[in-house]
């Protein structure tokens, strides 16, 4: 028996695997159509716990139910179903004396009788498009009770893997393992129907570390966080989505705000295994009997925050980040802030912070920022949550939510120019040594005869032992006017020396500034 064990907890958990994954037709719908409107449902719910419990849609879109639709249909998408082990020599239950405070409850086989106790399936979905969030279970036993009847849903955070490090399993004793070690916070859902009632009372408990707490009723009242039912009359096999025909008073199911799970202001908590129990009566330290093996579940408040920022960008150009929000109610409020830092442990002031408000899942944008400093720049994200949804937040440097600003490209033009020069001798045919200064003028090419205006304005400088010659510093050329240019020279002469005038053209020089 214990050796088909694995292989059964195998074939279970590869089947959750989208279990909780609303079908896109539903959000849309909800978004699109107003809440269910029949009375079966617990306020700001679309899924109905009618007064004669079932499991089909009665009500008008978007009512819901654990069938897709009415007869002949199938479990809706997001639906598990965790059938026990067939009554017999194989069927697990807990040993005798176990009861709810025992974190450790004896596993045993083949000791529940085909009575009130015998559980045959249970049944988990959850409404993630609604605000808040639904939790809905429920189960089936083999016959009609002939007195209360009590069942509890435990919601584990921890799940039982014999296979995994750590195991997360509690003590069973030797025959199995198959419940998980409790963590403080875990709850504990009972489903307490009295002898011939039809109404059942939900209360929810926490466990402190070593018993469960005090209930609280969540059902019933003016807002009750909590609705059950169970069948009064004989569910047709064409209606059970699978579970077969069902007598009267053995199936029960019960809605739950996520408000009671999750108390508005909680922390993100997610609860990962799910089993339910009977009880011998409604005594809580009664007896327990039968129980369905756990099943990994992801029942969870909590939100998802995915941010991308821009990679890289040269300095000058804009940078941002974008936050998707996730796992929100669909009307989801507050806030999400983007931050912006220039070290990477995002210590001291932002360099950069936007807030922009949040209205359901989605993306959000941070808005542009140009940094004034090359570098490296790490974004945070955080999401404020709201009175149904918890807060979430990004850490620095986490991936996809870093910045590298490059230096801005450093481009060179360059230009050839020439400033021309000259330099003039005088000479003495008689002997001496001329003084006196001389005149220098610039032609240009459209210039042949230095007849017009000088392109380089007349210089003049004094002789220093017989030489003179220009500093020009302000007329260049270059591609733009290059060609044959001509310089003019005159000698002012002195008391014994005459005049002279250089020739136009005698000194001439061909200039061609090619910058290819």
């Amino acid at each position: 028996m214990r050796r088909r064990r694995p292989l059964r907890a195998a074939l279970v958990t590869a089947s959750l695997a989208a279990a909780f994954t609303a079908p896109a037709s539903l959000n849309s719908q909800a978004m699109a159509l107003a809440p269910c409107s029949t009375a079966s449902v617990l306020p700001g719910s679309n899924f109905e716990i009618d007064t004669d419990a079932n499991l089909k849609v009665d009500g008008a879109s978007p009512c819901i139910d654990w069938l897709s639709g009415g007869l002949g249909n199938s479990m809706r998408t997001g639906v598990l179903v965790k059938p026990d082990m067939p009554s017999g020599p194989n069927d697990d239950a807990f040993g005798q004396g176990a009861d709810e405070n025992d974190p450790d409850p004896t596993i045993v086989f083949g000791s529940i009788p085909p009575n009130k106790s015998d559980l045959t399936n249970f049944g988990v979905f959850t409404e993630t498009n609604t605000s808040p969030k639904f939790l809905e279970l429920f189960w089936t036993r083999q016959n009609v009770p002939s007195g209360t009847t009590n069942m509890d849903f435990e919601l584990n955070q921890k799940f039982c893997d014999p296979n995994a490090t750590p195991t997360n399993c509690a003590d069973n004793g030797p025959n199995a393992t198959e419940t998980p070690l409790r963590t403080p916070g875990d709850k504990l859902i009972t489903y307490d129907l009295a002898k011939g009632g039809t109404v059942p009372t939900i209360s929810i408990r926490t466990w402190s570390g070593s018993v469960w707490g005090l209930p609280s009723i969540i059902s019933g009242g003016v807002n009750p966080n909590a609705l059950g039912s169970v069948n009064t009359s004989t569910i047709p096999a064409n209606q059970s989505g699978g579970l077969g025909a069902k007598d009267p008073f053995t199936f029960g199911e019960a809605a739950i705000s996520f408000n009671a799970l999750f108390p508005p202001g909680s922390s993100c908590e997610t609860f990962g295994s799910a089993y339910v129990k009977s009880r011998a009566s409604n005594s809580f330290p009664a007896e327990l009997k039968d129980f369905i093996a756990p099943a990994k579940v992801t029942i969870s408040n909590c939100t998802g925050l995915t941010t991308n920022a821009t990679a890289s960008a040269t300095l000058g150009d804009p940078i941002s980040d974008t936050a998707t929000l996730s796992g929100a109610t669909s009307n989801a409020g507050g806030t999400i802030t983007f931050n912006l830092f220039d070290n990477a442990t995002c210590s001291g002031t932002p360099v950069y912070t936007n807030s922009v408000l949040v209205n359901g899942n989605g993306n959000y944008g941070s808005g542009n920022f140009t940094p004034a400093v090359a570098g490296t720049y790490y974004w945070t994200a955080g999401y404020s949550g709201d009175a149904n949804n918890s807060p979430s937040q990004t850490s620095c440097g986490d991936p996809n939510e870093t910045s590298v600003i490059s230096k801005a490209a450093a481009n060179i033009a360059t230009e050839q120019k020439f400033f021309p020069q000259d330099e003039a001798t005088v000479t003495s045919v008689s002997g001496g040594q001329p003084t006196g200064t001389v005149t220098f003028k610039l032609f240009g090419p459209s210039d042949p005869t230095c007849s017009g205006s000088p392109v380089y304005p007349a210089e003049t400088v004094n002789l220093v032992g017989g030489s003179a010659s220009t500093s020009n510093n302000t007329f260049s050329v270059d591609a733009a006017n290059d060609g044959v240019y001509k310089w003019l020279v005159t000698y002012s002469g002195d008391a014994t020396h005459d005049t002279a005038t250089s020739a136009c053209g005698t000194e001439n020089a061909t200039i061609t500034v090619n910058n290819s």
